[in-house]
């Protein structure tokens, strides 16, 4: 019996496999090529450093802000979009930090939304709008 798996064991291992490749299409070719240049133009997740200006540091920490309420509350980008008001995409660039894609006033239109849903939310809206009635 053992000699028969070794046999079995020497077969599989001198067995070839075959493998089949064909020409791609024209259309498969240009369609390929666009998502190519797609994917080179997209914005990934953006960090901010030391020097980066006061407006973009609020875009930045807003955009943290959904981010943890996405994990606070196991809440997904769709239904997250529904309460905001907006597409799933936009708050896919939000979750992805993508905040040059936003003016500041409008990802504070969109927190503004998020109201009484955590404290963390809550705490940041209480500053906005200390901010806005010293300015």
């Amino acid at each position: 019996m053992s000699s028969h798996s070794s046999d079995s064991e020497k077969k599989l291992k001198q067995k070839k496999v075959k493998v089949y490749t064909r020409q791609a299409s024209a259309e498969e070719i240009k369609m390929l090529n666009t998502v190519r240049k797609q994917a080179e133009t997209l914005e990934w997740t953006e960090m901010i450093g030391d020097d980066t200006d006061p407006i973009n540091q609020m875009k930045f920490a807003i955009c943290q802000d959904f981010i943890g309420l996405q994990a606070q509350i196991n809440i997904t980008q769709v239904k997250l979009a529904e309460i905001v008001g907006v597409n799933r995409s936009r708050i896919n660039d939000i979750i992805h930090c993508r905040f040059r894609l936003f003016s500041l006033e409008t990802l504070i239109c969109y927190l503004l939304k998020l109201e009484g849903m955590s404290p963390r939310i809550d705490k940041r809206i209480s500053d906005i709008k200390l901010l806005t009635r010293l300015s």
